[in-house]
Formats: structure tokens, C-alpha cells, sequence
């Protein structure tokens, strides 16, 4: 299986080379990669993003043996959708100069997520999403988010609203979730 061949490699850099790793295990299993966005042209999706949540809930499915490499674009998740004759895994790759140093943007870990992780000292590693982060955890996140979203969009009213802000500045706070002892 895929998930084997990327645990037998050993650490290559971050990045698209990590990317590389996985896009490579899952042609050499016999899946056959295909573009999302041609999908969409024949659904009844407005876009990649609606038809990937159909996915995810299981209302649409796609043809299996296949994958999607970037099927919302580099900076959304996941990085792939692999599809067997008896899973979808939503993929996500994460990979660290530094042991352990992962860093999520934008989003938390998503339980049905498969997270392919690597770092120099265990090579690659793929990890289900619920093992990574426990529930009660994800939940402070989530809040601590929300309500330092409620901050940036009271300043930025005041920011906005002051006389000599002529040139439109705001704040944004991007979220950015990191954690250091994934293998503890």
C-alpha cells in the first residue's frame, strides 16, 4: 500500500519534495492521477471546493484507483485525495527542518484526515488526524481563534475609521497552529 512506501523513505526536505514522496507512492501503487477541476465542469458543483466537500460528506464519489494532487489549490488542504477500491483518504503533508517543528496554517487537524509527516529524524511517518489532536484540545484552539478573530475586527474598525489611515491599513492574524512533540 501506498502508506508503507512513504514510511520506507527517508527524510528528503520539506516542502514539494515531501509533496513529491507521496504523489510518487501513490502512482506506483497504480492509482492514476486525475484533475479535480475537470470534475467540476460536469457536476452540479459551482466549484472545487463544493465539490471536495461533497467528497468529504459522501455525497459525491470518485472513481476509485485515482488521485488529486492539489485538488484546492497549494495553500488549501488537502495536498491529495487518493482514492482505493475501499478508502478516500484526504492527505495532508507536513514536513520539518527540525524534529517535530510542524507547522499548520489556516486550518486545525482534521480527524478524517491522513497526515503524512517528515522530519529528519524519523524519515516519514503517516498519522490519522484523530491521533494527532485530542478533541477538548482542538475545541481551545478553535476558541482562542474565534475570539482573537473578535479583536482583529475591532481594531481594524478603529484602524479604518482614523483620520489620518488614508491608505486603507488593517490587521489580519492568520492562523498558524503549531505543535512539537507529535511522536510523544
Amino acid at each position: 500500500m501506498w502508506i508503507e512506501s512513504v514510511e520506507a523513505t527517508g527524510y528528503v526536505g520539506t516542502a514539494k519534495a515531501a509533496e513529491n514522496v507521496v504523489g510518487h507512492a501513490l502512482s506506483q501503487q497504480g492509482l492514476k492521477e486525475l484533475d479535480i477541476a475537470s470534475l467540476v465542469k460536469g457536476s452540479n458543483y459551482r466549484n472545487k471546493t463544493e465539490l471536495v466537500q461533497a467528497v468529504r460528506d459522501g455525497e459525491f464519489h470518485l472513481e476509485p484507483n485515482t488521485f488529486y494532487a492539489q485538488p484546492l489549490g497549494s495553500q488549501k488542504s488537502p495536498d491529495f485525495i487518493a482514492v482505493t477500491e475501499e478508502e478516500v483518504f484526504f492527505i495532508e503533508v507536513k514536513a520539518s527542518k527540525t524534529t517535530s517543528g510542524y507547522q499548520f496554517n489556516t486550518h486545525l487537524i482534521r480527524d478524517d484526515f491522513t497526515y503524512v509527516l517528515s522530519d529528519p529524524s524519523v524519515g516519514f511517518k503517516v498519522v490519522p488526524g484523530f491521533q494527532i489532536m485530542d478533541s477538548e484540545v482542538r475545541e481551545m484552539l478553535y476558541e482562542c481563534h474565534q475570539q482573537c478573530t473578535a479583536i482583529q475586527r475591532k481594531w481594524n474598525e478603529k484602524i479604518s475609521a482614523h483620520l489620518s489611515n488614508t491608505q486603507g491599513w488593517e490587521y489580519y492574524a492568520r492562523p498558524m497552529y503549531t505543535q512539537k512533540n507529535v511522536y510523544a
